[in-house]
């Protein structure tokens, strides 16, 4: 098992050692390695995701149609995404409340330190990305409500997001609790 390396194994080795103190060689060996993994993880989701082969070929259906298909009446279906809407300004506001909470404790601290600094912006910086992905679903079902009470669905109704950015007072609409 414990056989001597011949003279030229010993030389490729050290030469190989004093090679990887300039150059990174074993690093690049171990994440030449690891990028065909990597990509298999990135090529994961889309086998669970829909196609939009599939999505193209789904016929496209009135408002009535739809509303009929859902099997729940327009109330209902506006007060699911009614309280929905709510819970998620619920989130960002808070998000949102706790960011000011914090920059005020940090201007009333008094601390100068610049670590001090830098973990109240990646703090702030973490909240807001946090508030913004709440505002986005808080959007989607902002525009959900719109279409049901404007009973427009398809884009031969005028109901795609694109109308209803052109068509409401969207921001207003979806910071405001109703």
């Amino acid at each position: 098992m414990n056989e001597k390396q011949t003279p030229s194994g010993r030389l490729r080795k050290g030469a190989w050692w004093a090679a990887n103190i300039v150059l990174p060689l074993s690093d690049a060996r171990y994440t030449a390695s690891k990028i065909p993994a990597a990509l298999n993880q990135f090529r994961r989701p889309r086998a669970v995701l829909p196609s939009t082969k599939t999505a193209e070929s789904l016929p496209e259906l009135s408002f009535d149609e739809a509303i009929a298909a859902s099997g729940m009446s327009v109330e209902t279906l506006a007060g699911i995404y009614l309280r929905r809407k709510r819970f998620y300004l619920v989130l960002f506001y808070l998000a949102i409340a706790l960011v000011c909470l914090l920059l005020a404790t940090g201007m009333l601290a008094q601390v100068t330190t610049p670590e001090f600094w830098l973990r109240m912006a990646t703090m702030c910086i973490f909240l807001l990305s946090a508030a913004a992905l709440v505002f986005v679903s808080a959007l989607i079902t902002g525009w959900r409500l719109w279409q049901l009470r404007n009973r427009r669905l398809s884009p031969p109704e005028r109901g795609v997001f694109t109308d209803f950015i052109a068509d409401s007072r969207w921001l207003a609409d979806t910071l405001s609790f109703r």
